[in-house]
């Protein structure tokens, strides 16, 4: 939800002030980068050859990725109200943290033994499937709770 809801608020801006999206070599080092009604963005080419490999096999513990993410957040973060804030604050722990969920999930696995040789088996899979499903509750209360203080806003 936090994500859906920096993006509301990008979009909006793009589209309330006209603002034009250029793909751009200059968009990959200065991702985000709002100037003259011109937002930068690295190419479709550099999203899906490298930015999708990064983030599924590294992570934030790869250093572009972490800049990429950093810097829409910071993006979406400066033209989100402050009212919201409680609810983009897990994303803004995953980047600050460099931990995503996936990340948890796999130091989880680590945890209980269950990759082996950076595999995991079909019932350790279950198991993790499980544990954070029984997470789930508990979860659902935070964002239902943060939701109605920022309900204005969305």
């Amino acid at each position: 939800i936090g994500i859906s809801v920096l993006l509301k608020f990008c979009l909006k801006k793009i589209q309330d002030e006209f603002i034009e999206v250029i793909p751009a070599d200059f968009g990959i080092e200065e991702a985000f980068k709002l100037e003259n009604g011109i937002l930068y963005v690295p190419p479709q080419s550099y999203v899906r050859n490298r930015l999708q490999f990064w983030s599924a096999y590294e992570g934030y513990d790869n250093k572009h990725m972490n800049d990429y993410a950093k810097r829409f957040f910071k993006f979406a973060r400066s033209l989100t109200p402050r009212a919201s804030r409680g609810i983009i604050s897990p994303v803004q722990e995953m980047i600050e943290s460099k931990k995503s969920v996936s990340d948890k999930i796999l130091s989880y696995a680590r945890y209980k033994n269950y990759l082996v040789d950076g595999r995991i088996s079909n019932k350790d899979a279950a198991s993790l499937a499980l544990y954070y499903a029984e997470q789930f509750p508990k979860d659902l209360a935070e964002t239902k709770k943060a939701l109605k203080k920022g309900a204005s806003f969305i």
